[in-house]
């Protein structure tokens, strides 16, 4: 069985963008925050479903969301107490 079938950690779902979708643009904040409206996702900010994400990651961290359909490589560069800005 592969490593990453063992070492599944939390699934973590985000909101819904307004739009639909959104296009990141590397290297600007992206903000993971569990208390954001969850219709309400922008390319700025999305709701999270974990509230210990923050306290859980570190800065360097790879997190794969819904289902790896987004994946952030070392993308935490700051942990706030209740959210995490990614680039």
């Amino acid at each position: 069985m592969p490593c990453w079938e063992i070492c599944k950690g939390p699934k973590i779902r985000i909101g819904k963008f307004t739009n639909g979708r959104v296009d990141h643009e590397h290297g600007t904040d992206f903000v993971l925050d569990p208390v954001w409206p969850v219709e309400r996702g922008s390319a700025e900010r999305v709701s999270v479903d974990f509230p210990a994400l923050a306290r859980d990651c570190h800065v360097g961290d790879c997190l794969l969301l819904d289902d790896g359909r987004l994946t952030l490589w070392r993308a935490i560069f700051s942990v706030q107490i209740k959210r995490s800005r990614c680039a």
